[in-house]
């Protein structure tokens, strides 16, 4: 998997690309706050998101999972689908990802989550 930042702004936005090779998954994970606009640009992508019902006991809504292909978007915002697990297409997958704000130390960050039962 690779990342490659493109343009950032501190505080204000970040653009970047990834690569995924074929089937790589983005573990389960959030952008705490941010808006996130993924454009795939090769390949399609598995995206299964939820959201938090309760965030002080860490319950989620029911997953939901949707195929995205060229020239779609997934669009990430801080009430809704911010819990997300990507998967890369059997094919791989490249796509454009918009963070605003960029990530900082404090608010802004990313967390991985493990599901359990």
């Amino acid at each position: 998997m690779t990342f490659v930042p493109l343009h950032s702004r501190a505080a204000t936005y970040a653009v970047g690309v990834f690569v995924l090779p074929p089937l790589a998954t983005l573990p389960l994970h959030d952008h705490r706050g941010m808006t996130v606009v993924s454009r795939v640009l090769l390949g399609c992508a598995e995206v299964a998101s939820t959201d938090w019902v309760d965030v002080d006991r860490h319950i989620a809504s029911a997953i939901t999972t949707e195929m995205v292909h060229p020239p779609a978007c997934h669009v990430v915002l801080p009430d809704h689908k911010n819990i997300h697990k990507i998967v890369a297409g059997a094919q791989g997958c490249t796509f454009l990802e918009v963070l605003i704000p960029a990530y900082d130390d404090d608010a802004h960050r990313c967390t991985y989550f493990k599901v359990v039962s």
